[in-house]
């Protein structure tokens, strides 16, 4: 076994143990907020928003490791800031949490840890061997999230329990196949050419993109049919649009990206449009957040 397999394989043992480590920080950190008189449901949002952006960032830190991998040195400003806000989110979380429980800074300090050598080692890695390690911890995190709103959120009236499901089983699949779409395609175009591998990663993503965004579409409008009198005016009503960029974008990466062998496009806008579809998606979540926090709506759930 080389170094970089080996390297590998130890990237693998970390992110299992990464994610146990959140799903543990998640619970602990309910559980003791409770403990001390803070609304449950206040304290999971809230913290379950910190974790979305930990994860929207090493989002961005993976495709522009992989785009600066493969040849686009302007890549490496991006990944710099985005470390910045990984480091930035994990204080934050850290401090809220120092009051409530010891063991909970400990845990996530842990979790901060194996993130920092992950970065560390990523620039050494072979470019696919890299995203792979950030994918697997990206999606265990989004699994131990799904699982906190599952056990949270069973008892809730069904308002909170669709809006949060929307917001963990939908928009953040949703936005991780996004990302790896736009990460992937930004490499293969600084390279100039997409291989197999590549071609076969990018058309697994829009599978997955055309299915997450049908289920939050859908969903979508279930909530605006049963809860419509009760919701914002303007809550889900520019899915149209949204569905319009993201099928542009999937056009695009199937026309000028994947199984070409001679791509000339500019790595750094396809990023960027990419980025922008996950913005709009993290709109919704945040408006999911809002809806949820807001016991107007929660409390008109609760009849229906």
């Amino acid at each position: 076994m080389n170094s970089l397999e080996y390297a590998a394989k130890m990237l693998k043992e970390d992110t299992m143990r990464i994610g146990s480590t959140v799903l543990l920080f998640l619970i602990t950190a309910v559980t003791a907020a409770a403990s001390l008189g803070n609304p449950d449901r206040e304290y999971t949002v809230k913290n379950m928003g910190v974790v979305k952006d930990i994860i929207v960032s090493t989002q961005k830190v993976r495709g522009g490791t992989y785009n600066f991998l493969n040849g686009s040195d302007f890549a490496q400003f991006g990944i710099y800031r985005e470390r910045r806000n990984l480091k930035k989110n994990f204080r934050k979380v850290g401090r809220k949490f120092n009051h409530a429980s010891e063991t909970i800074g400990v845990d996530f300090q842990q979790l901060l840890d194996k993130t920092r050598n992950l970065n560390k080692m990523a620039f050494q890695l072979d470019p696919l061997t890299a995203f792979r390690a950030y994918s697997t911890l990206i999606e265990t995190m989004i699994r131990n999230e799904q699982r906190i709103q599952r056990h949270f959120f069973a008892d809730a009236d069904p308002f909170a329990r669709q809006i949060s499901s929307l917001m963990v089983a939908d928009l953040l699949p949703l936005s991780e196949e996004i990302g790896k779409l736009r990460g992937i395609g930004a490499g293969a175009i600084a390279r100039s050419s997409c291989e197999d591998e590549e071609a076969e990663m990018m058309q697994a993503s829009v599978r997955a993109i055309r299915s997450y965004l049908d289920k939050s579409l859908s969903d979508l409008k279930s909530l605006r049919t049963r809860y419509g009198s009760h919701l914002p005016e303007d809550f889900g009503k520019r899915t149209d649009e949204l569905r319009k960029k993201i099928d542009d974008y999937i056009a695009f990466a199937e026309k000028r990206i994947i199984s070409k062998e001679a791509i000339d496009e500019n790595p750094n806008t396809y990023f960027e449009r990419g980025t922008e579809i996950i913005t709009e998606i993290m709109d919704l979540y945040a408006a999911g957040e809002s809806l949820l926090l807001d016991r107007r709506y929660a409390d008109s759930g609760r009849s229906r």
